[in-house]
């Protein structure tokens, strides 16, 4: 419970593109004072590089704490969006991102665009990422309660102008085989990404 309010928090919280203006911050130090005569601890509260670090160091210990199962899906959901463009180093979440792809399932489909973001912005070799995105491609994954999401994942993961041409094939392929077994709204999604 501890680790799902932490997170809930943390989703709020973004740093700022830039250092903070001493108007934007009248809480440190009453606004009729100037700046430049403001404690070193208050000035560098304003810079951006100290917001963060600490913005990195929560995102950290949130997820040195045992996790329950709904809370690591939030992680690994928010991920590629909340954190990995205002930390410096995103590969540091290649693990987790990684170990929740492993694991398969709902896991497997929240831990895509984390993986494929780092894969494209940050030159992480994830060399089993197709094969691995192929074995997600299932009647489940496109009948089940993620199947839009996943839908727009995979056509963004397929529309990679790196791909080739054989892989792009063995989709088209194994989503034309699924379009014959599934149900009608499994069948329309697997044809439309073929």
């Amino acid at each position: 419970e501890r680790a799902e309010r932490l997170l809930q928090l943390l989703l709020l919280v973004t740093p700022p593109a830039e250092d903070v203006l001493p108007e934007e911050a009248p809480l440190l130090v009453p606004p009729a004072q100037d700046p430049a005569g403001w404690p070193a601890p208050a000035r560098s509260l304003l810079q951006r590089k100290r917001h963060v670090k600490e913005f990195c160091g929560a995102w950290r210990a949130l997820l040195a704490l045992p996790l329950p199962a709904r809370a690591h899906r939030r992680v690994l959901a928010a991920l590629p969006e909340a954190v990995l463009p205002h930390v410096p180093r995103p590969l540091r979440y290649a693990d987790l991102l990684s170990s929740g792809y492993s694991r398969g399932g709902v896991d497997a489909l929240l831990s895509l665009k984390g993986l494929f973001v780092l894969m494209t912005r940050h030159n992480l070799e994830y060399p089993r990422f197709y094969t691995q995105l192929y074995s997600l491609v299932t009647l489940p994954s496109l009948g089940g309660a993620n199947r839009a999401t996943f839908a727009l994942e995979l056509d963004l993961f397929l529309s990679s102008a790196g791909l080739p041409a054989y892989v792009s094939a063995a989709f088209a392929k194994r989503l034309g085989r699924l379009a014959l077994l599934a149900p009608p709204p499994a069948a329309a999604l697997a044809c439309a990404l073929a």
